[in-house]
């Protein structure tokens, strides 16, 4: 699956640059959007660490999240919005048991669930059901 090998070099690509988990799925993410890397960068940073370092909702999930929102929303859009979201939420809670940053950081799941979210929103943004996407 060679879109799927891309995001997970991106990924490693942010990581390395010190971007937070946040910024590093939005960015890794860009690709799929219309939107400039360094606009992406500066547009996710407050959620980076659970919202701000304050360790509430993963950063991560938060960074997909805010890609597919911006791919998916438009005139009466909410609904399937909140759809795919849902569906990104659950299926990250039931991999790592959560999607709280203070439980995720203390079993030190951080890299883990970056690549997660990554590799989930781009199968997302290409229509398949999280339920059909292996993780490895």
């Amino acid at each position: 699956m060679k879109r799927d090998e891309d995001i997970v070099k991106r990924v490693s690509k942010f990581r390395e640059e010190g971007h937070n988990c946040a910024q590093t799925v939005a960015c890794a993410l860009a690709e799929e959007t219309a939107l400039d890397e360094g606009l992406l960068f500066r547009l996710s940073e407050g959620f980076g660490g659970g919202m701000g370092g304050h360790q509430g909702t993963c950063g991560a999930l938060s960074g997909a999240i805010l890609i597919l929102s911006y791919l998916n929303s438009g005139e009466n859009t909410k609904l399937k919005t909140y759809a795919i979201v849902k569906e990104l939420f659950e299926k990250f809670e039931e991999h790592f048991g959560t999607t709280i940053c203070e439980g995720l950081k203390e079993k030190e799941l951080c890299g883990e669930c970056i690549e997660v979210a990554a590799r989930y929103g781009c199968a997302l943004i290409k229509g398949v059901p999280l339920d059909e996407f292996p993780l490895l």
